[in-house]
């Protein structure tokens, strides 16, 4: 946990429930800190959403509960 010297009340702590959330928040904080315009963190978004759809799929393949075979 990271403090400033001149700040020692008590911690503030962020809870996310899930890991959308949590991408959303960090997205946005992304954008608000100037690293990114809106349009990018939008798509990058939705690329994790795609990689996360993707491999959760190849996920449920590999312990036998996705409806099909893998072959390896």
């Amino acid at each position: 946990m990271f403090t400033e010297p001149n700040y020692l009340d008590d911690p503030v702590i962020i809870k996310f429930p899930s890991f959308t959330e949590t991408a959303e928040m960090v997205g946005i904080s992304r954008v608000m800190g100037g690293y990114h315009i809106q349009a990018d963190n939008v798509a990058g978004l939705e690329l994790g959403r795609q990689v996360a759809r993707h491999h959760y799929k190849k996920h449920l393949q590999l312990i036998g509960e996705g409806g099909t075979t893998v072959n390896q």
